[in-house]
């Protein structure tokens, strides 16, 4: 007889599966299969608590697989990655406050916000020459000669010329002497300037630099012109030469002249019957005894120089 064969066994894994007709599935048998070893980047997954064992693997993409057994069937599931709309909603959801806008005014108050906001501020736009031409100048003449060149090339630049100075002159151009419009300048602050500046503007076909032109016969220019710059726009300009000055003028015609320059200077001008220090007149008035009587040209000396001039120098006396 021939010896008995012994049956071919099934490799391990194959005997470790025993089907039974319990629900028609597979049953698992874990104790007999191997589990295979873990990856070195795979993290240890814990074991199912039910009766299905569910096998995990790693796909070529990356993705995860849930292999789940029953009958004679296999389903593969795969689990997808959310896409880009998906995050962003899942990102508003969790924190809505990050899109709110944040009120103006209520922004974070760090160094890192201060400076961007600095960055980001609008620059102050600075004069440019072209700014600088294209301020209105109006010019009054004072003792000059050469009027026929003057007055054609303030004209072509495109300048206006006065006769007399008001709230609307800039400029004074002077000649040299002392003369009604330039203490009427100088008490308005404007600019008192030599001819000079306009030949120099007819050369150059443009308006000269005028702090290059500014007469220095009179101390009073450069300081009065600076106060008024310095004063706050919308302002009046009135300077302070004779602030403490309290006069009355008998004449008429005389205090037509001087009242505006006292006045543009914070002098006081008193009525005839007002309570004034100083009497200005020409000549001697018995009548006004009472009072210190001194020259006009007290006035004039005072707003020249920049300063009160000192009074006994222009006293009045009987005799």
């Amino acid at each position: 007889k021939s010896p008995a064969k012994s049956p071919v066994k099934d490799p391990p894994a194959k005997q470790a599966i025993k089907r039974t007709a319990t629900h028609g599935a597979l049953k698992v048998s874990t104790a007999a299969v191997p589990e295979p070893e873990p990856d070195a980047d795979e993290e240890p997954t814990e074991e199912s608590p039910t009766k299905e064992s569910s096998v995990k693997g790693t796909s070529k993409r990356g993705a995860l697989q849930d292999i789940t057994t029953q009958g004679s069937s296999t389903k593969l599931s795969k689990r997808k990655r959310p896409t880009k709309k998906a995050e962003a909603v899942a990102v508003t959801q969790v924190a809505p406050d990050a899109t709110k806008a944040v009120p103006k005014g209520k922004e974070a108050k760090t160094p890192e916000a201060t400076k961007a906001r600095v960055q980001t501020a609008p620059k102050k736009k600075t004069a440019s020459k072209r700014d600088k031409a294209r301020v209105k100048r109006v010019f009054v003449l004072s003792s000059l000669s050469d009027m026929d060149v003057i007055l054609p090339t303030i004209k072509a630049l495109g300048g206006t010329i006065e006769s007399e100075v008001t709230a609307k002159t800039t400029h004074v151009i002077s000649g040299g002497k002392r003369t009604r419009k330039v203490h009427d300048g100088i008490a308005r602050g404007l600019w008192i300037l030599s001819p000079g500046f306009v030949f120099q503007s007819l050369t150059d076909n443009m308006w000269g630099d005028e702090a290059k032109f500014e007469v220095t016969n009179f101390p009073a220019c450069a300081l009065q012109r600076k106060l008024r710059e310095a004063c706050a726009h919308g302002k009046k300009f009135r300077g302070e030469i004779l602030k403490s000055a309290s006069v009355f003028i008998p004449d008429r015609i005389l205090a037509k002249d001087l009242t505006p320059l006292i006045r543009l200077c914070n002098g006081t001008v008193a009525g005839a019957n007002g309570s004034a220090k100083v009497i200005l007149t020409t000549v001697y008035q018995p009548k006004y005894r009472h009072a210190t009587q001194a020259l006009p040209l007290w006035i004039y000396d005072s707003i020249a120089n920049g300063e009160m001039q000192d009074l006994e120098k222009y006293k009045l006396s009987d005799g």
